[in-house]
């Protein structure tokens, strides 16, 4: 079965998994746009990890809504991140997986002023833990329009298309 919409909450506990994985996504967006890490780490488990687009790797919840906090105070400041598309797939009736595309407008460029808008896709695992659902690992992608690939080239990483 290929991925579907976020369904209604009931129903079926993979139907449950698929709602609370969407909600918990939907719940990231929030947190992040409202710069509120201690609310965007409340969504993990405590032994979550996360990969950001760099791919640093944070590991537990914790450290996860750290770093998250120092980019809100920076250059996320007036950045918010608004939902394009959501997917999500049912692992079982405890787990689901649930992919968002987000579009990022409002970054700060290193020299203070604003950088343009940017598209991520974003990975979460959700799991039903005995105190609650929760997110146990995130991955964030930048979207590289009209790319097939990323290529190291002497300016750095960019991205490529072969046909």
């Amino acid at each position: 079965m290929g991925p579907t919409p976020a369904p209604p909450a009931g129903g079926s506990g993979e139907e449950t998994a698929q709602a609370e994985a969407a909600r918990l996504a939907r719940a990231f967006l929030a947190a992040w746009s409202a710069h509120d890490a201690a609310a965007l780490g409340a969504l993990f488990a405590a032994d979550a990890d996360f990969v950001n687009v760099t791919g640093l790797w944070w590991h537990g919840a914790e450290r996860i809504a750290r770093v998250h906090g120092v980019a809100f105070q920076t250059y996320f400041a007036g950045a918010v991140l608004s939902e394009e598309r959501l997917e999500t797939r049912a692992l079982g009736p405890g787990a689901a997986l649930a992919r968002l595309r987000a579009r990022m407008e409002g970054q700060r460029a290193p020299d203070g002023g604003l950088a343009g808008p940017r598209r991520t896709m974003l990975v979460f695992a959700a799991q039903a833990r005995p105190e609650g659902w929760r997110l146990v690992a995130a991955q964030n992608t930048d979207i590289v329009d009209g790319a097939e690939t990323m290529l190291a080239g002497p300016d750095g990483l960019g991205g490529a298309r072969y046909a």
